[in-house]
């Protein structure tokens, strides 16, 4: 007799979620309630959780409570026949996810058949049980120049694999390229060369600390290079080749990937290099995934005549090998884009004699969320007479989608460029800072630096130049204002402190003086600092993309030009890729799959009509843009029995059920690992019902 078998894949996800922060206990939806112990809330160690159902359940088992980032290490229910108590154990720091499936037990009533309940479990870093190790892995030449070398706002060296490479100039202000192994060994040095050095001889600097350049490296090993007198070929030009005279600045890439002896200069190609004119203290820098970003000081009309500066920020595209615009354009121009810029363009004071310096800062979070800040200088009529470049407000911007868009630290959307303005302006920045109008030397310095803590929050630090002390503000998400944190590692201005954010949400603050600190969360008073004192660490210059993908710090000794590492020993695992937009995909995963890692929404979408979401498709192991992945296929084998293939994916684990109903099934295999491309179960003792449905499912791990 023939048996109609209907075939079907089924993925629970979660429907409504509460959050718990550090300490309990925290009430769950109806019709569950976790209760969270207060201990262990801020180490490794166990977290114990107590599930009080509605009503009396039956069937819960530790298999069908789901942890991500954890396992449960003790299950066992209570004298309350409502109550169960389990202990949960991380395996890495971070978040942990405990999540309650629907239809994991059943009871008289609805149970938990009605609704998947989660929740989700932050808590503190370790400071206090790392340990830090340092050491050199390259001494400079005997010719480095260290009077236009290692500046603060400049990148002088970048990683790939397990390649370094670093710029710097000879005594005879000639450039050289430096490629050497992760561990110091197997040296190449060589000049930097292109078409036009080749055929009229070294590239040779002015012998002027402005001078300087900075080296990054893109995710497929291309080496970009900038520099020069504030990178701006229109302006001191008589020491350069002339073809490189017109261009909008001066940029080379390497013509091979991880080849440091052929480039090819691109500041004359309006797609091919950064995309903005008037470059000055440009650097190179990396989100958490290792994606090449620029950022300079420009112009706002794109020409050096005019006191109109600006913030500027050019995202690099591996695929098309172009510079991307970020930001807008302003009053001041219809073809330069900027992030942040001046009100009035009132960049000098009532003289002329005296202008801002504009040092911008960008980095990016634990999340991947882009944190923008610069000082600016609003009022030319505000001034002192013992500096030359000042500024008077400190701009923040941030952006959760690579700087497609932008918001203050409070949500709201702000329209880029922005600038001071008024309140109700839709493009006015988010004011950390503004020096009290009219006061006679009150201002601050024309640099900064810009990271956020554990739980996003922003922070920037500047220097007050009426004081001289460094100042540190951060965004309090309570009350949604920005809050002085005073100085509180009792630093200079002149200390030069800039500021970094990892992967693990830990800042790293360092200073002109052999020391970092490190901090989860300035803002709490609670939260530690630790402090590493290690000689030979000399106002660092850092290696952006190594620091963000391993969180430990390579970079020049800005005293001797030294390249030097310090190796952090964590009490956890330094974290992969995070997760973009928050959707629960992949960063990685989605780029792989052709979804936009920025774009949250495309976890609920269905691509490929094939009735299972973005997010289905990623734990159940199939492409969300292939209707025909996760196809099935059942046979009928001799002696009532049934042959059930479907395709599988490696890391998954399966489970099989048939119902001849569709309302009581009945467990035929499981814990079959997945074995791509596809998997194969012969079902010996084959329902003997003359119709009947399949399920597999995909276990959690």
């Amino acid at each position: 007799m023939k048996k109609n078998i209907n075939l079907f894949l089924s993925m629970v996800f979660a429907a409504s979620f509460v959050t718990a922060e550090s300490g309990g206990p925290t009430a769950m939806l109806v019709p569950v309630d976790i209760q969270v112990a207060t201990s262990g809330v801020s180490r490794l160690s166990p977290v114990a959780l107590t599930l009080t159902f509605s009503e009396a359940v039956s069937g819960l088992g530790s298999n069908d409570v789901y942890v991500s980032n954890g396992a449960v290490t003790s299950f066992s229910s209570t004298a309350d026949p409502l109550e169960w108590d389990i202990e949960v154990t991380p395996i890495d720091l971070g978040n942990f996810t405990v999540l309650l499936p629907a239809d994991s037990a059943f009871g008289s009533g609805k149970g938990n058949q009605s609704a998947e309940l989660t929740l989700t479990y932050d808590w503190r870093y370790p400071l206090d049980q790392e340990t830090v190790s340092f050491q050199t892995l390259w001494n400079r030449p005997a010719d480095f120049h260290l009077g236009i070398n290692a500046e603060g706002y400049n990148t002088q060296c970048a990683s790939h694999g397990t390649n370094i490479y670093l710029i710097y100039y000879d005594t005879a202000r000639v450039p050289h390229l430096v490629k050497m192994d992760d561990d110091g060994s197997s040296v190449q040095d060589v000049v930097l060369s292109d078409q036009y050095t080749v055929t009229n001889g070294n590239y040779v600097a002015k012998d002027d600390g402005h001078h300087r350049m900075s080296i990054g490296v893109d995710e497929a090993g291309y080496i970009h290079i900038a520099g020069d007198m504030h990178n701006y070929s229109q302006l001191s030009t008589s020491h350069m080749p002339i073809e490189y005279q017109n261009g909008q600045c001066n940029y080379w890439r390497s013509n091979n990937a991880g080849d440091i002896t052929a480039f090819t200069w691109l500041g004359g190609d309006s797609l091919r290099s950064p995309r903005f004119e008037g470059h000055t203290y440009m650097a190179f820098t990396y989100d958490a995934n290792g994606h090449l970003y620029y950022y300079a000081r420009g112009r706002n009309d794109g020409h050096w005549t005019e006191s109109f500066r600006t913030y500027s920020i050019s995202r690099y595209n591996t695929t098309t090998e172009e510079w991307g615009i970020v930001g807008g354009v302003n009053e001041f121009s219809d073809d330069h884009n900027s992030v942040l810029y001046a009100t009035s363009g009132e960049e000098h004071d009532l003289t002329g004699s005296r202008y801002s310096a504009i040092h911008g800062w960008l980095g990016f979070d634990r999340y991947n969320r882009m944190h923008v800040a610069a000082p600016i200088l609003n009022d030319g009529s505000i001034g002192h007479t013992n500096v030359s470049h000042w500024s008077s407000h400190m701009l923040y911007l941030q952006s959760e989608d690579f700087g497609r868009s932008f918001s203050r630290a409070d949500g709201t959307p702000v329209q880029t460029p922005a600038k001071i303005g008024n309140p109700s302006d839709t493009n006015r920045a988010d004011i950390v800072f503004a020096v009290s109008q009219p006061v006679t030397n009150e201002w601050i310095s024309t640099s900064c630096s810009v990271g956020a803590d554990r739980f996003g929050n922003p922070f920037v630090s500047f220097g007050d130049g009426s004081t001289d002390d460094l100042m540190l503000y951060g965004f309090n998400s309570a009350n949604a204002q920005w809050e002085s944190q005073g100085n509180p590692l009792s630093l200079s201005e002149d200390d030069d402190m800039k500021m970094h954010s990892d992967r693990l949400g830990v800042l790293t603050f360092v200073a002109h003086q052999n020391k970092i600190y490190r901090t989860w969360n300035p803002n709490d008073p609670a939260a530690e600092w630790k402090t590493h004192a290690i000689s030979g660490m000399w106002n660092m210059r850092l290696d952006r993309r190594h620091f963000m993908l391993t969180g430990n710090l390579r970079g020049w000794n800005g005293n001797n030009g030294n390249l030097v590492q310090a190796t952090i020993t964590r009490p956890v695992p330094y974290p992969a890729p995070y997760d973009t937009d928050r959707d629960t995909l992949p960063d990685t995963w989605e780029i792989a799959h052709g979804l936009d890692a920025a774009y949250a929404a495309d976890a609920a979408l269905d691509p490929d009509n094939d009735n299972l979401n973005s997010f289905q498709e990623f734990w159940v192991g199939t492409h969300p843009n292939l209707a025909s992945s996760g196809l099935f296929g059942i046979s009928l084998l001799p002696v009532n029995q049934l042959q059930f293939k479907w395709e599988s994916a490696l890391g998954k684990t399966y489970r099989g059920w048939f119902s001849e109903d569709l309302n009581s099934w009945t467990q035929v295999f499981d814990d079959v690992v997945g074995s791509p491309p596809e998997n194969t179960e012969n079902i010996t003792n084959a329902p003997s019902a003359d119709q009947g449905f399949f399920r597999v499912e995909v276990v959690h791990p």
